[in-house]
């Protein structure tokens, strides 16, 4: 057993690993110890968690550390182009904005205007109530007065009636002293004032009344006190049952009433202030729902980009670096030319060639004078267009650079860029330049781009460069969203 462990440990380790790791060294994914321990870098694992080639890292990790990689497409048309693009979308957002900020104020002055409505009802109806309630309270001291009155004016009476029949009484006594038998029921009398009729009752206990006034005078005083006394019961009774009973159920009917008129004014009032509470929870509602509808502002990340920008400001500029790196990954190849010039071209030129835009053939036919004056007017000046924005380049391959695909990569960037959808896209390219294209193949490669900035976010995280992680955010939410 040993001597195989020997023989295989003396195998030599072949070179295509070690050329391998000398390479990952090299391009600092990989750091290779003296004791022959392996560790990998921060931007090796970048690499690693954005799933790329180490040859596609290395190119991001070169762009962003390079201070002068946008100066080789300064002077490209598609260049030129992709900042007059980005202008006037910067120039879009300045305009919502500036409508963002005139429909809100208007907005804020509606809102104070309602709470300023609001506020004059509410004091309006607070001094309404005011007033209703020492209306209320004037209108029950006014009744408690009367009311006062008339029991004061009711308890004179009486007391003036009771006097009268007390004296009446007496002296009815002193003309007939000597009765032995006690009174009968007298037939009712009626107040002339009041018409009240007084009832007096059978088998009354009296003491008789002595026949002689001598040395009892005394005993027929009390005797006339009794009576009078009697009398008096008898009168208060009924003064009670007849005025004071109608008097209590008239302010008893009196109070009903007043006690409904007071509950119903008080159930106003009640309902004015449930009014008011609930006019103050429809204007917050209101108020929240303008809130709510107060227009956001979008933060315009193009604002430094013009059309006259020069070299060192082009590369300073972040963002232009972040949107550019992402296509050096991978552009656009899904391009093709509309049918209806492709058979115009065949006809005029009588020779077969290649549908794909990005073919030799096609670009060779493309540039090309002949091919252009023997189509319609309509798809001359198309093709026209594409020379004029993609091929009017200095380049020494040209027709057969890239200038032309990454053109067309950035136009589809800067209309997705624009809040167009790949169905858009792919009609604009169509009805401007005469190119086809499948809103898949747009969406697939958006899709990718997405990507790629998520791996330039994560490279630039490892170095530190803070910039650069924070534009390939926001590039990566409007490119995902629209918006």
């Amino acid at each position: 057993m040993k001597d195989v462990e020997e023989f295989y440990q003396n195998i030599p380790v072949p070179m295509d690993i070690m050329t391998a790791l000398d390479e990952l060294e090299d391009k600092d994914a990989v750091n290779i110890h003296a004791d022959d321990t392996i560790d990998t870098t921060r931007f090796g694992r970048a690499v690693a968690m954005s799933f790329l080639s180490v040859d596609d890292g290395v190119i991001i990790k070169d762009s962003i550390n390079d201070p002068n990689y946008l100066s080789y497409y300064y002077n490209k048309p598609f260049f030129k182009t992709n900042l007059k693009e980005l202008r006037l979308l910067s120039e879009k957002i300045d305009e919502s904005n500036e409508n963002a900020l005139k429909k809100n104020k208007k907005i804020k002055n509606k809102s104070k205007q309602q709470a300023k409505d609001s506020s004059k009802k509410d004091n309006k109806d607070k001094k309404e109530t005011k007033e209703k309630d020492k209306k209320d309270k004037k209108d029950k001291k006014g009744k408690k007065d009367i009311k006062k009155k008339n029991k004061s004016k009711k308890d004179k009476k009486n007391k003036n009636k009771s006097h009268k029949s007390k004296e009446n009484k007496i002296k009815e006594k002193s003309i007939k002293p000597k009765e032995d038998k006690p009174k009968e029921l007298k037939e009712p009398k009626e107040n002339e004032s009041s018409g009240i009729k007084f009832i007096v009752e059978e088998n009354v206990d009296e003491k008789p009344v002595p026949k002689k006034e001598t040395k009892k005078e005394s005993k027929t005083s009390k005797y006339i006190d009794n009576i009078a006394d009697y009398f008096n019961g008898l009168n208060q009774s009924k003064d009670y049952k007849s005025s004071d009973d109608d008097s209590n159920i008239d302010n008893q009917k009196n109070d009903y009433k007043s006690s409904k008129k007071d509950k119903s004014k008080v159930n106003k009032s009640d309902v004015i202030y449930n009014k008011k509470t609930s006019n103050k929870s429809k204007n917050r509602k209101n108020n929240s729902s303008a809130a709510v509808k107060q227009i956001k502002f979008k933060e315009n990340i193009f604002a430094d980009i013009h059309e006259k920008m020069t070299k060192n400001e082009v590369n300073s500029n972040d963002l232009l670096k972040v949107q550019s790196i992402a296509l050096d990954l991978e552009l656009f190849e899904n391009a093709y030319l509309a049918p209806v010039v492709h058979k115009q071209i065949i006809s005029a030129l009588k020779m077969n060639f290649s549908t794909r835009l990005f073919a030799e053939s096609t670009l060779d036919i493309i540039s090309s004078g002949e091919a252009i004056s023997k189509i319609d007017k309509k798809f001359q000046d198309a093709l026209l267009k594409i020379q004029i924005d993609f091929l009017r380049c200095d380049c020494n391959e040209r027709p057969f650079c890239e200038c032309l695909q990454r053109g067309i990569s950035y136009y589809i960037i800067n209309q997705r860029l624009n809040g167009k959808d790949p169905i858009d896209i792919s009609n604009s390219l169509l009805k401007e330049y005469q190119i086809q294209t499948y809103p898949g193949d747009i969406f697939s490669w958006l899709d990718a781009y997405v990507r790629n900035l998520d791996a330039i976010r994560r490279i630039a995280k490892a170095f530190g460069q803070k910039e650069i992680v924070e534009f390939s955010e926001k590039l990566m939410k409007i490119v995902e969203s629209g918006k």
